[in-house]
């Protein structure tokens, strides 16, 4: 061999040898690449979760008979007539005033909504219902509810089979004289579900 073979196939050579030295660190470097875009593809977890919602029948309140306290006389002094949630009308002081209880009425109410759901009453609170007859006024307090789900008195209940009812009672602020005359006035109850 020439000494010009000789030199041009060691620089082939090498040409060769670098390229194939390049080629194998662009294959590593490849290699190393993909095993880290794996690896942090890995560093990360996903859950799938389920999202949803029901829709209940709406509670509703259905007023039945009023609140009637019946007839009565004027009193000779200040008093109060209750009726009670059985329909009893009394009062603490019998020698003031004269009680015709035939026409009183407890206020009944009926409901409707989803089975076996509870719910709460919201009664009128003291000093917030008056009957009136013209300019005159008697006030309407202490109210009360018999649940029949409870078959107590009670502020709660539930809707057994989708209804339930209860009835109120309440006592009224009778003035000394007051005028004669039919008072009347409305107020609300009002349920929701708890």
């Amino acid at each position: 061999m020439h000494l010009e073979e000789i030199i041009f196939s060691n620089k082939t050579q090498t040409y060769i040898m670098k390229k194939f030295i390049f080629m194998i660190l662009t294959i590593i470097m490849v290699a190393g690449l993909t095993s880290k875009i794996k690896a942090q593809t890995q560093n990360k977890a996903t859950a799938t979760t389920t999202a949803g919602a029901e829709i209940i029948a709406a509670i509703s309140i259905t007023s039945g008979l009023p609140l009637n306290f019946g007839l009565m006389s004027s009193p000779n002094a200040d008093v109060e007539v209750n009726i009670s949630t059985t329909g009893i009308v009394s009062t603490l002081s019998p020698t003031a005033i004269s009680l015709f209880p035939s026409t009183a009425t407890n206020a009944h109410y009926s409901l409707s909504g989803a089975t076996g759901y509870t719910y709460a009453i919201t009664l009128p609170a003291d000093d917030q219902v008056e009957i009136k007859n013209g300019t005159n006024i008697m006030a309407v307090e202490k109210f009360t509810a018999l649940v029949a789900s409870k078959g107590s008195i009670a502020t709660t209940g539930t809707l057994l089979s989708g209804s339930d009812s209860f009835v109120v009672g309440a006592t009224l602020k009778v003035k000394t004289a007051q005028p004669i005359g039919a008072y009347t006035g409305n107020f609300e109850v009002i349920v929701t579900y708890n």
